[in-house]
């Protein structure tokens, strides 16, 4: 097993992380990386696919397996026992948001986190430490995409919602969009229903709860 170790610690807890990635130089930096930011932190860097799905069961021994995106292409079969495997050590994706677009195929198969290779050390721990207690972590890139994906608005329906947002009037917004005001209200009445609300307000809330606000503007 050609390894190169050290480990991530937390205010609360010490994660356990194992690194598969096929890129030395990579995983080394990487790991001087968080060595400068957290000095006792430790990480084991593997190359191995055996090794590494070994590990993903080893729940004794691990609470994160980071794979990087690059190893993942390489080792098409390993998502597939990632998948398989039930009682689990969390798994998430080490990906750029340059080379990769959708990460929706990897949550289907169990993967419950995916880190940004441009994230900042600071973003990275935050979400280490997230994935290792059980939740699921999508970094900033492709939690837009998939708000944006999953949003269920016309574009017109947008329009008035970010609007709305603004604080401005029915006749404020028909005159925006060059629309009649009625028109304005039966897109309301229709923002109004799907989020299941019946003012404003709460639409703006509901809305922002949905993470429809962020994917909007």
């Amino acid at each position: 097993m050609n390894q190169a170790c050290l480990s991530i610690e937390s205010s609360d807890s010490l994660l356990r992380l194992l690194f598969a990635s096929r890129q030395r130089l990579f995983g080394n930096a990487l790991a001087s990386l968080i060595t400068e930011h957290s000095p006792s932190s430790r990480v084991v860097i593997e190359s191995n696919s055996p090794a590494v799905i070994a590990a993903i069961g080893d729940l004794d021994h691990w609470n994160i397996i980071l794979l990087d995106e690059l190893f993942i292409r390489s080792t098409v079969s390993l998502l597939n026992e990632v998948e398989r495997i039930k009682n689990r050590v969390p798994v998430a994706i080490l990906a750029d948001p340059e080379l990769t677009s959708q990460v929706d195929i990897y949550l289907n198969f169990g993967i419950v986190g995916v880190l940004n290779k441009q994230d900042d050390i600071e973003t990275f721990f935050c979400g280490c430490r997230a994935i290792s207690a059980g939740e699921t972590w999508v970094a900033r890139p492709w939690q837009q995409v998939r708000r944006q994906q999953i949003l269920p608005l016309t574009p017109r329906q947008q329009q008035v919602l970010t609007l709305l947002k603004k604080g401005l009037s029915n006749k404020q917004i028909a005159a925006r969009l060059n629309c009649k005001e009625n028109t304005i209200k039966v897109h309301l009445r229709t923002i109004f229903r799907i989020l299941g609300v019946r003012t404003r307000i709460a639409c703006l809330r509901a809305a922002e709860a949905e993470g429809w606000l962020m994917s909007i503007e």
